[in-house]
């Protein structure tokens, strides 16, 4: 571990925090996102909602919702990026869907034209914050040592008592399996949880709120695009724990997730996997594979027979269509076909 990370060189309020929003086809939730975030007790530096080619009215519903409240201002993205005039609302339009990763890597290299943006709170557009959530994000950042990515409380909207996860999810190194830490139990029982002793089994921060800190993007730059889309969170974490930087979780950041708004796959809490459309599931088990093939290459054999597992669950479930997109996943995620998968329109 670099010893020059062992303490944090950085303090950050809301003030210092740009918050990025990926948009695709699915206005509603954003203009909610928004709504929410407008009440927040303390004013975050800017927000930026980019929007990925949504080819829908998305971005004048945007506008005309936002408008009432904020004054955003819309510019394209590629020109954004060259331009120093720094709005506190910001629409950027992108000519192309090149997936989740490069959609907020875009929001984030506009952000980071501010040399005085000291932090980047990725949040999904299907979320609801807390009012006190950015406020409690940055604590949490201040409070522990070397700093590098904060997670949040996250709730389901459609059940709002219950946990996704605390803070992200623990990765098991040998599968390349994931499980949401706390997933299940109780808002209240939640909020009693310790956040130290979450953070020592913490693997990865959940996409839907990451407070990224300015120094971590600077030391490893930012999402991977290869993946389109899922996994970028998981990987994007395990590379700033070998860089040194901590994972934090913030007990009182408290999000509600509708799950899917991102992707406009919705999803159901009860089996999550039967209800996923088959670009979805294949996208996870491809992405899974490249990331445990690039940081633990020890443990493939293990993982790619895991996907015989996942191949009979297809079977039991009667999902007969899907056990070749099983393997081809898999083949595709080991020989590096990434990127947007050109046997789905997406």
């Amino acid at each position: 571990m670099n010893t020059t990370l062992m303490k944090n060189s950085t303090y950050i309020q809301p003030s210092d925090v740009s918050i990025i929003i990926l948009n695709y086809k699915n206005s509603n939730d954003t203009i909610t996102c928004l709504q929410h975030l407008a009440h927040l007790h303390s004013a975050p530096r800017r927000i930026l909602v980019v929007d990925n080619n949504s080819c829908d009215n998305s971005v004048e519903k945007i506008l005309t919702e936002w408008n009432l409240f904020s004054s955003p201002v819309v510019i394209n993205g590629s020109k954004l990026i060259q331009n120093n005039y720094f709005p506190s609302a910001i629409l950027v339009t992108l000519q192309e869907n090149e997936g989740y990763a490069s959609g907020n890597n875009i929001g984030i290299q506009v952000a980071l034209n501010d040399n005085e943006c000291k932090a980047i709170w990725v949040i999904n557009n299907d979320t609801e914050p807390h009012p006190d959530s950015l406020i409690e994000l940055c604590k949490r950042f201040n409070s522990i040592s070397n700093a590098g990515i904060i997670g949040s409380t996250i709730v389901y909207k459609h059940k709002n008592n219950i946990l996704q996860c605390a803070g992200g999810a623990s990765l098991n190194k040998i599968l390349g399996t994931t499980t949401h830490k706390y997933n299940g139990i109780g808002l209240e029982k939640a909020l009693l949880l310790d956040s130290k002793d979450v953070e020592k089994t913490l693997d990865y921060i959940c996409g839907a709120s990451m407070l990224i800190g300015r120094d971590v993007i600077m030391r490893i730059g930012e999402f991977e695009k290869k993946f389109f889309m899922y996994f970028e969170d998981v990987e994007y974490c395990i590379r700033a724990k070998k860089a040194g930087f901590s994972l934090g979780y913030a007990v009182n950041s408290i999000i509600y997730h509708k799950e899917g708004g991102t992707s406009c796959a919705h999803t159901a809490m009860g089996d999550r996997t039967i209800a996923r459309p088959l670009w979805v599931d294949y996208l996870m088990l491809r992405n899974r594979i490249w990331c445990m093939k690039r940081h633990f290459s020890f443990s493939l054999p293990f993982a790619c027979c895991s996907y015989i597992g996942v191949a009979f669950k297809r079977v039991y479930r009667k999902q007969f269509l899907r056990i070749p997109y099983v393997f081809k996943a898999m083949h595709d995620g080991l020989t590096g076909k990434m990127g947007k998968p050109a046997i789905f329109s997406l």
